[in-house]
C-alpha cells in the first residue's frame, strides 16, 4: 500500500507482479508506472480459486500500448475486487478472456475497458 511501483524490462511482454493462488493480496493507494517491456500489471499463471484479492484506489500510468490490468486466460473464482482505480490512459481489463470470472468484481474505475 502507498508505494510507487515502476520496473523496466529490455523487451517482451511481462506482468509487473505475478500473483499465485491462495493468498491475501491488497494493492491499494499506489502510483504504478507500466514501463517498457510490461504489458500487464497483474500476471496470473494459474487459476485463482482460493484467497482474497483487491486492486483498489491506485493511480496507473501506462507507458506501453496496449496495456492490460490482468494477463488473463485463467479462472478467477476467489473474491477479486478491482475498484476506484484511475488509469491515465485506457487500459483493457485482460489480454485474453478469463475462462471463469465468477469472483471478479469490477466497479468505479476510470479509463478501464471491460
Amino acid at each position: 500500500m502507498d508505494n510507487e511501483i515502476n520496473k523496466v524490462a529490455p523487451s517482451g511482454e511481462w506482468a509487473l507482479m505475478n500473483i499465485p493462488n491462495n493468498v491475501v493480496l491488497e494493492v491499494r493507494g499506489n502510483y504504478i508506472t507500466m514501463s517498457q517491456g510490461f504489458d500487464a500489471i497483474i500476471g496470473l499463471s494459474q487459476d485463482v480459486t482460493n484467497g482474497f484479492y483487491e486492486f483498489s484506489d491506485n493511480l496507473v500510468s501506462p507507458l506501453t500500448s496496449p496495456a492490460y490490468l490482468i494477463n488473463g486466460g485463467v479462472s478467477v473464482a476467489a473474491p477479486f475486487f478491482i475498484r476506484r482505480n484511475k488509469f491515465l490512459t485506457q487500459v483493457q481489463l485482460y489480454s485474453r478472456a478469463l475462462t471463469n470470472q465468477g469472483g471478479l468484481i469490477v466497479e468505479d474505475n476510470y479509463n478501464l475497458a471491460t
